[in-house]
């Protein structure tokens, strides 16, 4: 609004969400803004319009409690991964929920289970955890886990569907806890943050 510029471009392909209480629908789309300066972005649909403004700034904000670091963004979840759209409609049901997302990364867990579609690393107030996906079609609802301590160490096997990708388990200097809805499975470090994600998301 403030000078000429480009187009601001959006992803090719939009998908959708709601609230728990299915009451809500929403349309979820990654909007790419070309520079910095004054932006009103309009979105139509079957004639309705929803039109907003926003100031995009080209300086960079000092790291606090509230932000991930400038390392960690380096690995931020990229718009072309397989589950960007699932983890923007993850984040977006949690914070409706009270969660305060930092950041949404890349993680280490995305071939965890046969068949899956990947996975997020989630930095939130709360705490952080992975986010496992399977396709829409899939559930993880008949897994469970299987926990063995070993010479202070945490192993972790799972039973039923989907199965392990590894056949070695998954071994942590930690006690992990897991939380499950639909297509999504969730590891965190801590059992008030599994609870609360299983709370928020069922």
């Amino acid at each position: 609004m403030d000078a000429s510029a480009s187009f601001v471009t959006t992803d090719e392909d939009v998908s959708h969400g709601w609230t728990n209480d299915r009451d809500h629908a929403f349309m979820v789309v990654g909007i790419f803004i070309p520079t910095v300066g004054c932006w009103k972005i309009t979105g139509e649909y079957k004639g309705e319009e929803l039109s907003y403004v926003v100031w995009i700034t080209g300086k960079r904000q000092s790291v606090d409690a509230n932000k991930c670091s400038a390392n960690e963004l380096l690995a931020v979840l990229r718009s072309d991964d397989p589950v960007y759209i699932d983890a923007l409609n993850l984040a977006r049901i949690l914070q409706i929920h009270g969660f305060l997302i930092k950041c949404v990364l890349q993680s280490k867990m995305i071939d965890t289970f046969e068949g899956q579609k990947g996975a997020a690393v989630f930095r939130t107030d709360q705490g952080d955890f992975d986010a496992l996906f399977l396709p829409n079609t899939q559930t993880f609802d008949s897994l469970d886990s299987i926990e063995v301590r070993e010479n202070g160490r945490f192993l972790y096997s799972f039973r039923g569907r989907p199965s392990q990708a590894s056949p070695y388990p998954i071994d942590s200097a930690y006690q992990m806890f897991f939380a499950k809805h639909a297509n999504q499975f969730f590891i965190t470090s801590t059992s008030q943050l599994a609870a609360k994600i299983a709370k928020s998301i069922t």
